[in-house]
């Protein structure tokens, strides 16, 4: 698929099916990018366009790239339509990677079937994977698409540009959401590396944000500044100490780097912009401590607890009915939400017969006295959550009279004892009761009745 080339690179190739209209929106040329298109024929038009992996077409196009990032950045999305010609009319396209020099880089071919159709033209996205250290400057970009009869459509983007010089940092050991607990010692780790080609690269890093004066910072685990050689990279520790008994609460926190390197052609120092991270801070409920919800299919959420290592919850004030013909599916999740994983057990009470329980992909039927359902599970770790099913089916029951289905869900762990009541009524039939005012005279209609009737409205 790929020739003979200076700098290997890899290509991987994403096939989108048609339907998936969202990729390609928007009108056909790119008024943002400067580029001239060749073609033989005025009424077939081609057009490339460079996007980060995920993009739609109208999306904005990413031209700077950085040739020592980390692989996970080191992808790039051409995005390719073809207007006036079918896909049975090609044979194959390709696409032209070269340096200013004249050099090709590389040179990747493109089957006709490579292609998919939206909206009767041919289109396709492509993820192109870039080696580390791929070099620094300017890398020119063509599209040529061949016709089946030899004709050639030609289309020259404005091209790429790798970096000289640029930092790179994100926060290894936490999410968006930096979780804590009193007495801990929350750390920071932030990954920094410098993703350009050419110049070395002097950093700094600050925590930005105000602290409660009661928790204690034992700032950072080097001395700035600090240099990074093009592609080398560096773990940096910033700590912070929360007092047991802690009151004070920070809900975002945010650390800035501050960059510069020398430029040789100018002999003068350049300043890079500012980059900042902002993250939430969230309290965890305890060492212990877990959440519930409950969901009914139909109406969505029935009821969510607050995070605590203890609650006891009945819904006897809101009951819910349950026609005879129709299955009642309850989805329940409890999520453990503190700092230790918890061994739960699960322990289902009814006072009559509930068919099915689904935890995973797994079915497990009752046992026949209806009384318990104990469910030994693997440990759910901190902020996981288990998610499991109840299904209720009443006509599986002998039900020749209305009646209340109590079952409740207890929550047991290391000390940790919660408990779910939720009561659900069934009646035997559904009724509608209607009472002729004339003749003082009730008729009743049952689920099991046919009948057809209608009223006059008037005012006295």
């Amino acid at each position: 698929m790929t020739k003979s080339t200076i700098l290997p690179l890899i290509v991987t190739l994403i096939v989108i099916l048609s339907g998936k209209s969202m990729i390609f929106e928007g009108e056909f040329v790119n008024e943002n990018s400067n580029f001239q298109s060749s073609n033989s024929k005025d009424s077939v038009a081609v057009e490339l366009r460079i996007h980060a992996p995920g993009d739609n077409w109208s999306a904005q196009e990413q031209i700077l790239w950085h040739p020592n990032h980390i692989e996970s950045f080191r992808t790039i999305q051409f995005s390719i339509r073809i207007i006036g010609l079918s896909i049975a009319e090609f044979s194959q396209s390709e696409i032209s990677l070269a340096r200013t020099n004249g050099q090709v880089v590389d040179t990747i071919i493109l089957n006709s079937n490579d292609f998919y159709n939206l909206d009767g033209n041919p289109n396709a996205m492509f993820n192109y994977s870039y080696v580390n250290d791929f070099g620094i400057g300017d890398i020119s970009v063509e599209l040529m698409v061949f016709e089946n009869d030899g004709t050639q459509h030609n289309f020259q983007h404005e091209g790429l540009s790798f970096s000289y010089v640029q930092p790179f940092f994100v926060l290894e050991n936490h999410d968006q959401t930096v979780w804590y607990i009193d007495g801990d010692s929350l750390v920071f780790e932030f990954f920094v590396q410098n993703v350009g080609g050419r110049d070395k690269l002097e950093i700094e890093m600050d925590l930005t944000s105000q602290i409660p004066s009661s928790w204690n910072s034992n700032q950072w685990n080097v001395s700035f500044p600090i240099s990074l050689d093009p592609g080398q990279n560096i773990t940096l520790n910033y700590s912070i100490s929360i007092p047991n008994g802690n009151t004070d609460t920070l809900e975002r926190i945010e650390f800035e780097l501050r960059s510069n390197y020398y430029d040789r052609p100018t002999d003068s120092t350049i300043q890079l912009n500012t980059l900042f991270q902002e993250f939430n801070l969230s309290k965890f409920a305890g060492l212990n401590a877990i959440s519930a919800a409950v969901y009914e299919t139909q109406i969505g959420l029935v009821y969510q607890t607050e995070s605590a290592s203890q609650f006891e919850f009945s819904m006897r004030e809101h009951s819910m009915f349950l026609d005879k013909s129709n299955d009642l599916l309850l989805k329940v999740e409890i999520t453990n939400t503190g700092v230790q994983d918890l061994n739960l057990i699960l322990d289902l009470l009814s006072n009559t017969e509930l068919p099915e329980i689904l935890i995973g992909e797994e079915i497990t039927k009752l046992d026949s006295d209806f009384e318990t359902f104990v469910a030994g599970l693997e440990p759910l770790k901190s902020l996981n959550t288990l998610v499991f099913y109840m299904k209720i089916s009443p006509n599986q029951l002998s039900i020749t009279q209305d009646i209340a289905i109590d079952f409740s869900l207890q929550v047991r762990s290391d000390n940790i004892e919660s408990l779910l009541e939720l009561p659900i009524f069934i009646p035997m039939y559904n009724s509608l009761n209607v009472r002729l005012v004339n003749d003082n005279t009730d008729i009743t209609f049952n689920n099991k009745d046919s009948v057809n009737f209608s009223f006059t409205l008037r005012s006295v």
